[in-house]
């Protein structure tokens, strides 16, 4: 039910977004257990608004609702400047790293966070109490465009025997 209530919130607001609500969605959420809010990639400017507007954005979002955030991500396809200014934003911000990777196509994903939890529910408190270990593998050294090239590739091309959809 919980679930549901917190989707449905989370449904209306992307469609009418309010400072206030999310401000209470992302309170709801901090306060239930085994659930884990990531700062995912903060340093993509993904939508092109520019670098010193996109990272004002990012510090005004930590200003106003960093308390709720538990971790911030590297991420495995992101470039590792990128990622070296989101290990700077986290430790500024006292936030543990956490490792992320959009899996989109067939790549394992580079970068893996270790832990000794056998549940989810362990690994959040294990981050929440600001413990991340995180291993970037030697496959993160290969060249980030030929990386992206390859997925799309693996996006792109026919899979036999995978449904209707592939």
């Amino acid at each position: 039910p919980l679930a549901r209530e917190l989707m449905a919130r989370l449904r209306e607001f992307t469609a009418y977004p309010e400072t206030t609500e999310l401000h209470d969605i992302l309170q709801t959420l901090d306060a239930t257990p085994g659930v884990l809010l990531v700062f995912n990639h903060p340093l993509w400017d993904e939508k092109g608004v520019g670098q010193e507007k996109h990272r004002q954005c990012v510090l005004e979002m930590l200003k106003k609702f960093g308390g709720f955030l538990h971790a911030i991500e590297i991420n495995g396809l992101r470039p590792w400047g990128e990622n070296r200014e989101a290990i700077r934003l986290a430790n500024a911000w006292q936030k543990p790293v956490v490792a992320g990777g959009d899996r989109h196509a067939l790549e394992p994903n580079v970068v893996l966070n270790l832990t000794k939890a056998s549940t989810f529910g362990a690994f959040v408190d294990e981050i929440r109490a600001g413990f991340s270990e995180v291993f970037i593998t030697s496959h993160y050294r290969q060249s980030h465009s030929l990386r992206i090239l390859h997925n799309i590739v693996d996006v792109l091309r026919p899979y036999e025997n995978h449904g209707n959809g592939w």
